[in-house]
């Protein structure tokens, strides 16, 4: 949208113009008369001159973001592309100026998801207001992940990737239509890439899921991004994660008749022995079920570097007895996953008689 000066104003700018572009050699020498044809022979130079003060074809000068597509509440920055010179810029927030000055972007915060706010910047040149506007409304898409990876019982955290793991992303958009009404990921066309390569298998329409193998080295991370989109093309979101698998860490748990497995407490630094015997869990955090207690896994007890036979344990849990004398006993526990050649845990207590 273009403001074009007062006619009222008119008299002294064409004079002032007159003068600039004489000195900078554009226009042959005419003389001022007081009225008269050579104001009218000026005022057709300038009229056929105009051209020359423009700072910029109205085409060429762009409103554009970072990011592209703001999510909810994220920060963002409008930026004006194709002005070349030092034109006053006011910029204009939903109908309301919130800067005037010389800055060529503006940072700002989104809003809800589907909250439309218009955003212009005004130009301001010494013939004329050029405005430009942008519309900015905020979708996004929360990433959840869903990994096979084994934690213990009441565990409040997440669980981690495992090296060479099962992993499956989940993309929950937020995006609404025109209306402002929530558009359902079966309408959404999402494409999926992994390490900036576009996944054709997994990506279409309504397709939110993105099943992946992990790493094998602890560590090291793979970028996932999505990129969902609707159907008519006019909202666009966008996401990513850095998936990266976990060394296993393994924990040891006093089980007694009475309460039950203590996955509370700890006995890592060691336990003392009170009764006359006591039972001790093994548990793994963040490594395959299957190579726990799966048929990948190989699992090994040791006491006193005596390594017991199956018959002498169960699987993750042991037995200890209160020797005839008292005493210490070094034990030692643990678990490989021999198709995985990362994913090993192992873990040692000291029991005091």
């Amino acid at each position: 949208m273009k403001k074009f000066i007062p006619l009222e104003n008119a008299s002294w700018l064409v004079v002032r113009v007159f003068r600039i572009l004489r000195t900078r050699g554009v226009m042959p020498r005419v003389s001022f008369l007081a009225g008269g044809s050579s104001f009218f022979l000026f005022f057709f130079f300038f009229a056929l001159l105009l051209p020359r003060l423009s700072f910029a074809a109205p085409g060429d000068i762009t409103l554009f973001l970072n990011p592209t597509h703001p999510a909810p509440k994220e920060p963002y920055t409008v930026f004006i592309q194709g002005l070349s010179d030092s034109s006053k810029i006011t910029w204009v927030v939903d109908g309301k100026a919130v800067s005037s000055g010389y800055e060529k972007s503006l940072p700002q915060t989104a809003g809800e998801a589907g909250e439309r706010s218009v955003i212009s910047a005004q130009l301001e040149s010494g013939i004329e207001i050029l405005e430009k506007s942008i519309v900015v409304i905020p979708a996004g898409i929360t990433l959840i992940t869903k990994v096979e990876s084994v934690v213990p019982p009441f565990y409040r955290g997440k669980a981690l990737a495992t090296p060479e793991g099962k992993v499956t992303i989940i993309a929950l958009p937020q995006m609404t239509d025109s209306s402002g009404r929530k558009i359902d990921s079966s309408k959404i066309v999402f494409t999926w890439k992994e390490g900036g390569l576009v996944m054709q298998g997994v990506s279409g329409v309504g397709k939110n899921t993105y099943p992946l193998i992990s790493d094998a080295l602890p560590g090291n991370s793979t970028e996932i991004s999505v990129t969902g989109a609707s159907l008519s093309g006019g909202m666009v979101a966008e996401a990513k994660i850095f998936l990266a698998p976990v060394v296993p860490k393994l924990f040891l748990y006093e089980r007694t008749p009475l309460s039950g497995t203590v996955f509370e407490r700890t006995i890592n630094k060691g336990l003392n022995l009170l009764g006359d015997e006591t039972e001790i869990v093994a548990y793994p955090y963040f490594m395959s079920p299957q190579g726990f207690l799966g048929n990948d896994g190989k699992l090994s007890w040791q006491i006193n570097g005596r390594t017991l036979e199956k018959e002498e344990y169960s699987g993750n849990s042991l037995r200890v007895r209160r020797p005839s004398t008292n005493g210490q006993s070094l034990i030692h526990f643990s678990v490989q996953d021999m198709k995985r050649v990362f994913s090993e845990a192992k873990e040692s207590l000291l029991i005091h008689y």
